[in-house]
């Protein structure tokens, strides 16, 4: 009995979401004074990598070469999912610009032949003035789980299988758009995290950010 009580209480801890990961924060020395003045900023499709344990949903196994379509479609999904938070922190904190909608900024991108593929070709700068912004805002997102896939991850210890640790970091970076310059940053890790969709994990990610984000009136 007390052997079973003990693998309970060890698979219960194993899959407890632990967030002690410190974040890192960088901020311009400058940054009030060079963010004072904008009104408007974008937020780009993001940079995604997946952990080898993406490869493992429920009892799929995910082709290596499917990993780049999936990036594709989870660097807007992200894009989006931070538009989301931004919209939702605003009403709670209030904020000094507007962002941009992604529709419209994907679009005015692919109106400038800017793709996914050729995104890095072009310094922030330039993008933020072919979008017409003050700034653009660029995350890096590495993850062990598909986003895009409206499935979770249903591996059991008990079943035989290895369950991914659920290892996932994020990075976000503003740019202002004048020239380019990095003007804050924010590094999160998560431990274990238990999410299901892009939006639960930018939420885990930066559910404390808001207090440090240049645009937050509070």
């Amino acid at each position: 009995m007390r052997l079973i009580i003990f693998l309970i209480c060890f698979y219960t801890m194993c899959n407890t979401p632990l967030f002690a990961q410190p974040a890192t924060v960088f901020e311009h020395p400058n940054v009030k004074v060079l963010t004072a003045s904008h009104k408007m900023i974008a937020v780009l499709p993001m940079k995604i990598s997946y952990d080898e344990s993406a490869l493992i949903l429920e009892d799929e196994q995910i082709p290596k070469d499917s990993l780049a379509t999936y990036a594709k479609r989870d660097a807007l999904t992200c894009q989006r999912s931070m538009y989301h938070f931004l919209m939702r922190e605003s009403g709670k904190a209030g904020m000094t610009v507007t962002v941009q909608d992604p529709d419209k900024t994907n679009l005015l991108m692919r109106r400038q032949n800017i793709s996914l593929d050729t995104l890095a070709n072009f310094t922030k700068d330039e993008i933020a003035k072919m979008l017409e912004v003050d700034a653009v805002l660029f995350g890096e997102i590495h993850t062990d789980k598909i986003l895009s896939q409206e499935v979770g991850l249903a591996l059991v210890y008990f079943a035989g299988v290895n369950a991914p640790n659920n290892e996932s970091s994020g990075t976000f970076m503003l740019y202002e758009g004048q020239k380019g310059e990095l003007i804050w940053s924010f590094k999160k890790d998560i431990s274990r995290g238990s999410f299901t969709d892009a939006d639960a994990l930018m939420d885990l990610l930066l559910k404390k950010t808001a207090k440090r984000f240049p645009y937050f009136k509070n």
